[in-house]
């Protein structure tokens, strides 16, 4: 099986600073010891799976300067390669951070991780002329909130449409279990879908529960409902590696996604369409 994962954090302790994975920073995970070990392609192997590309997500090794990251990225990983950067979309002036992360090769797009704070830093007067540039320099932008947050997708489909920058949703909007929270999750999620400009990565079930456990079932119906509102070409699958390893090695994940998805639609989400989307090239 050929995969492109879309969405892995490598880590290397002693180059970044990594903030968030202190024991005395949030978020206050008891299971979070479980990530402080530098990570690599090394580690996305398996005797039936093979790498064809991976997009490294921001991780926090330099929040001011992160174009250092990519900078590591660019020296230490061999697989072919794409990097979403950190970015703050309440800084005043788009050209700060974009003037160091636009001649990296790597470079397929920026993440401001937005959660909570989706709808107040929507709002903000920076953000759309931050998208606009965005936009302008052909850059994603990596939006990681919750689908049930209808206040923050109202705002970030207004942000999208007015710019037309392209954007990939996290971690599938986390959908949630409770019936009433899935169908919110739903209606956001079909809003989104209206705009072509949007693509949705499925992963990080690990996220959902404190016990880290999720059921493939579960997952089934969300590749399934977001394959028919957005589409194959629009979906694609992740391993948020290295916390997918909550719950399940990188190898098992993937071999449970095999066994989510109908084969005509194991390419696609496999690895075409995230190539597609982060523009790999040959």
């Amino acid at each position: 099986m050929q995969i492109v994962d879309p969405h892995v954090h490598f880590f290397a302790l002693q180059e970044g600073q990594y903030e968030w994975l202190k024991p005395h920073n949030p978020p206050f995970w008891p299971d979070k010891p479980m990530l402080c070990h530098d990570g690599s392609e090394q580690d996305l192997e398996g005797p039936d799976l093979s790498l064809e590309g991976v997009v490294h997500i921001e991780a926090g090794f330099d929040n001011a300067r992160p174009w250092r990251e990519v900078q590591y990225l660019e020296h230490h990983v061999s697989a072919p390669l794409r990097t979403i950067a950190g970015y703050d979309l309440l800084a005043v002036d788009p050209q700060a951070v974009l003037a160091h992360l636009l001649p990296l090769s790597s470079v397929a797009g920026v993440r401001h991780i937005l959660d909570e704070d989706a709808q107040a830093v929507l709002q903000a007067r920076s953000t759309l002329a931050h998208f606009n540039a965005l936009a302008r320099h052909h850059l994603l932008f990596e939006a990681q909130l919750a689908g049930t947050d209808t206040a923050g997708i109202s705002e970030l489909a207004r942000c999208l449409q007015q710019s037309g920058v392209r954007c990939v949703v996290n971690h599938a909007g986390f959908a949630p279990f409770d019936k009433p929270g899935y169908t919110l999750w739903h209606n956001n999620m079909a809003r989104l879908a209206q705009n072509p400009q949007v693509a949705v990565k499925v992963s990080g079930f690990e996220m959902l529960s404190t016990q880290r456990h999720w059921d493939p079932q579960f997952a089934t119906r969300v590749m399934d409902d977001l394959l028919a509102l957005f589409g194959p070409q629009r979906v694609m699958l992740a391993s948020n590696f290295p916390l997918c390893r909550f719950a399940h090695s990188w190898q098992q994940l993937w071999a449970i996604y095999q066994r989510c998805v109908a084969p005509e639609y194991q390419s696609a989400l496999f690895a075409d369409t995230a190539w597609q989307w982060y523009r790999f090239s040959r």
